[in-house]
């Protein structure tokens, strides 16, 4: 009889909670409707009510609260507004409290978070595109290269001369397959940065009530490291785009550039995090001004950060990975010393 009680009170607290995420989602949502520009915040703080009831109760509440939350914003505002909570940050905040809730490692969680956050973003897109705007991706890229040379066009005519800037010049010269061909890096990255914050203001949430569950610091930038199993698929899917090419199967240009675009702005980031590392570790400076001249190389200096982490893939320059070819030469030429 006491444990019948005790499960009773136990269903209306979820209840109740589940109640409230719904609203707050629920508010989140119609003001990213009506407030556009808020809609990157919206999209970072949006899961974690769910994160939180997911580590309260479990989540089958979070997903109570999302369904919910759903039927009402179709209420209120249609049913495709309806739809965004359910593919952008439900499976994010569903997954990140799992995640937490099962105290996995935060590189992993990173990972897991960051493959989410992709897949989200582009099932949103082909939904957005095709049901709502009626247009295809290379429609949406040929329109967006329109507008931003007409953007830029403006310029010109107010008498501003930009012809002596390379990136000016080379937006003119963009056509929509360029464009296509930067989409997967740039997804990534945002996918990246995305988990990233989302997994940060959750921990401060779940500090900030007391929830008794330890969530672990995000892994610091300086510490990030492309495992060589992680490096071989990259390297492997662009081997494979090249192979297409040859064999002149249809897209496979497309997906040429896009591989090579990936894995070149992933060695990218690996070499930014050798810099930040020795910035840092070594030369001990503040982690601010270690991330203002991590930003400031990226242009100039891209060449070299790509070369930079093809070496450390190769050779793991800080010994991150004891499985690696670095670490194995390290450890013959110290046996033999």
């Amino acid at each position: 009889m006491r444990r019948t009680k005790m499960k009773e009170r136990y269903s209306a607290h979820a209840i109740v909670e589940a109640a409230l995420m719904a609203a707050l989602i629920v508010v989140f949502s119609l003001m990213a409707s009506y407030v556009p520009i808020i809609v990157p915040l919206f999209i970072f703080i949006a899961p974690i009510p769910i994160v939180v009831l997911n580590i309260k109760y479990n989540y089958k509440v979070g997903i109570g609260a999302v369904l919910v939350s759903a039927v009402i914003i179709g209420i209120f505002s249609g049913v495709f507004n309806a739809i965004m909570p359910l593919i952008l940050y439900a499976p994010c905040g569903l997954i990140l409290g799992v995640c937490i809730r099962k105290n996995k490692k935060t590189s992993y969680t990173a990972v897991i978070l960051t493959i989410t956050n992709i897949i989200s973003i582009i099932v949103y897109s082909t939904v957005y595109l095709y049901l709502l705007m009626n247009m295809t991706f290379m429609k949406w890229a040929d329109e967006t290269i329109k507008l931003i040379q007409d953007s830029l066009s403006i310029y010109e005519k107010m008498g501003i001369n930009l012809n002596s800037n390379p990136a000016y010049v080379q937006m003119m010269n963009i056509d929509a397959k360029m464009l296509l061909m930067a989409v997967p890096a740039a997804l990534v990255v945002g996918a990246v940065i995305s988990s990233i914050i989302t997994y940060n203001i959750a921990r401060k949430v779940i500090n900030r009530l007391n929830m008794n569950i330890n969530v672990q610091p995000m892994i610091k930038f300086a510490d990030w490291y492309i495992g060589i199993k992680a490096g071989a698929a990259l390297i492997l899917i662009v081997c494979i785009a090249m192979f297409l090419v040859q064999k002149k199967v249809i897209y496979s240009e497309y997906i040429m550039g896009a591989s090579l675009s990936l894995f070149s702005l992933i060695m990218i980031i690996s070499g930014l995090t050798i810099v930040d590392y020795y910035l840092v570790n070594k030369l001990k400076m503040g982690r601010v001004m270690a991330g203002i001249l991590c930003v400031l190389m990226v242009s100039p200096l891209s060449v070299l950060l790509l070369s930079l982490g093809i070496v450390d893939l190769i050779f793991d320059i800080r010994g991150k990975d004891e499985n690696s070819i670095g670490s194995a030469l390290r450890r013959r030429i110290n046996s033999k010393q």
